[in-house]
């Protein structure tokens, strides 16, 4: 049997002792989130791979979730009028991925693709801070 009180959730949770209380608690569940996915983005920035993956969509997919999935929090905190440092990533990402002709390129979306489901954080994104996509 594991002795689970030997290794604190607080040491695999970025969000363990976050009340959640305050808009401050949520803006820094956001940069806890995010940050540690600094070092994963590709050299495009079209992709942030985090390991191995057991999906059923194909690895494009899986790095492109990696890319949207953050902006959720992302484009809602500086929405709310906090600043994000990272945006430049982000455009340099977008141009890359979307490119037929970069290494980094997304893919077609096909009918029920994965793809789709990354592209409504995106289409969020732009709807909600336009002037930093």
């Amino acid at each position: 049997m594991i002795d689970s009180s030997a290794v604190p959730q607080s040491h695999f949770n970025p969000l363990a002792g976050n009340k959640f209380e305050t808009r401050d608690d949520v803006i820094q569940a956001v940069h806890s989130l995010f940050n540690p996915l600094l070092p994963a983005f590709s050299e495009g920035k079209a992709r942030v791979q985090l390991d191995a993956s057991a999906a059923s969509f194909d690895r494009a997919s899986c790095d492109l979730e990696g890319f949207a999935r953050p902006l959720f929090g992302i484009a809602s905190m500086v929405a709310g009028g906090a600043p994000f440092a990272y945006w430049d990533i982000y455009r340099e990402g977008l141009k890359n991925g979307t490119d037929p002709n970069h290494p980094e390129y997304w893919g077609r979306v096909e009918s029920q693709d994965q793809r789709q489901v990354e592209m409504a954080v995106i289409g969020y994104a732009l709807l909600v801070v336009p002037e930093h996509i």
